[in-house]
């Protein structure tokens, strides 16, 4: 299968929230303020990340099995 790679953009925010939803264990990282629905949904490669994409731009990610990571990373 051939990959294929895409540019995207990220702003500096205005502001960053951080929302980690237990029942899913999922973080959820807001880049500035989203008033509208996203664009496009992008699946990270591994299938462990998705990128929430406004206009080209990188406005969210959400970091799926996020405790486990942090676990699995001993930070």
């Amino acid at each position: 299968m051939e990959s294929t790679s895409r540019k995207y953009f990220v702003e500096l925010p205005t502001n960053v929230v951080l929302e980690y939803d237990h029942q899913t264990d999922t973080l959820r990282i807001v880049l500035g303020n989203i008033e509208e629905q996203l664009d496009e949904e992008v699946l990270s490669n591994d299938s462990s990340v998705i990128f929430g994409l406004k206009n080209n731009k990188l406005v969210t990610i959400v970091i799926l099995n996020f405790s486990r990571k942090l676990e699995e990373s001993s930070i």
